[in-house]
């Protein structure tokens, strides 16, 4: 009997140890998760968008072009137009580029044709010749335009010139019977 009460206590006193490091391990391992998860940080950071500028230089979003000194065949009138990158003292800080629309609505056998005025003040023709015959359906012709970089204060100088061709005499263009609308649209992106 007393080898049973020995192994009893024997038992015991191992149940009570495995049980003692079953503890002690599990401490251990929850203590180190949670330092895990307790820690902490801090930090900041900031950002702001780049300006984005595009400017026609003479104010206006829509300006009308006075087309009413094109009365007969020979007729012709010019409109000079700036496109820029700049308004006042703000520079766009990314790069842009742009591209002309020239859109003829009417009835009068216009032609609108625009140029680039260069560095050395020649003209660089950029569109074909868009001539507008019809009531219909109007007449659109894209020009190629140009490109701005980044940051870079730049502009560049237009001329559109809507001529009446000499040889259009036709008699259904007199007495004012005809009309005629010409549309100059300038369109800017980001370029990537």
């Amino acid at each position: 009997m007393e080898q049973t009460k020995k192994y009893q206590k024997n038992w015991m006193l191992r149940a009570a140890a495995v049980l003692l490091c079953m503890v002690l391990i599990s401490t251990w391992m929850l203590s180190g998760l949670m330092a895990r998860y307790a820690s902490g940080g801090s930090g900041n950071d900031s950002a702001r968008t780049a300006a984005f500028v595009f400017h026609l230089q003479d104010g206006e979003e829509t300006r009308y072009i006075d087309l009413s000194g094109i009365t007969r065949p020979g007729d012709s009138k010019s409109y000079t137009f700036i496109v820029s990158n700049a308004d006042a003292d703000i520079v766009s800080e990314v790069a842009e580029s742009y591209h002309i629309e020239i859109q003829m609505n009417g009835s009068l056998p216009l032609i609108a044709t625009v140029k680039k005025q260069a560095d050395n003040n020649s003209l660089i023709e950029l569109s074909m010749p868009v001539q507008g015959t019809t009531v219909e359906k109007p007449i659109i012709q894209n020009a190629k335009g140009g490109t701005f970089e980044a940051a870079r204060n730049q502009e560049d100088t237009y001329i559109l010139t809507v001529t009446w061709p000499e040889g259009q005499n036709d008699v259904k263009y007199a007495n004012g019977s005809g009309v005629a609308e010409v549309i100059l649209t300038v369109t800017a992106e980001q370029a990537d």
